[in-house]
């Protein structure tokens, strides 16, 4: 459950920094991917 969990969450930290980045949310993208990043490590 743990797994299928951190995979719908890294769905939507995707879609987030995309969304974050086509509306000009410099910060979005780096900070969203990082958080997902140490999630798995």
């Amino acid at each position: 459950m743990e797994e299928s969990t951190a995979f719908i969450l890294a769905l939507v930290g995707l879609f987030t920094g995309i969304t974050a980045g086509f509306f000009g949310i410099g910060g979005g993208e780096i900070v969203v991917p990082s958080a997902i990043f140490a999630h798995f490590s």
